[in-house]
């Protein structure tokens, strides 16, 4: 898909972020989402986990962190276990 043919832009992806949090400040990691670009969304890191996971420059979504810990607990960094998120948020 060519750029100018993409659907779905980072601005649509951050406010499905914000509406799911209800627009509040949540948990410790606060609304990493905000006010930063594409390009420092994908190479963020929050607790010291990288979000978005990628082989070879490709992203693979199933494999990203963000999309992990949204389906179950994860450990990351290695050894510290994170509680699944979005069953009790927000608050």
């Amino acid at each position: 898909m060519k750029r100018d043919e993409q659907t779905t832009t980072f601005a649509d992806i951050q406010k499905i972020f914000d509406d799911a949090v209800q627009n509040e400040d949540i948990g410790a990691h606060g609304p990493f989402w905000r006010d930063i670009s594409r390009d420092e969304f994908v190479s963020k890191k929050v607790f010291g986990c990288q979000i978005i996971f990628s082989e070879a420059g490709v992203f693979v979504g199933p494999k990203s962190p963000l999309v992990k810990i949204l389906q179950n607990s994860i450990e990351c960094p290695v050894g510290r276990t994170r509680p699944q998120m979005g069953l009790l948020y927000p608050l």
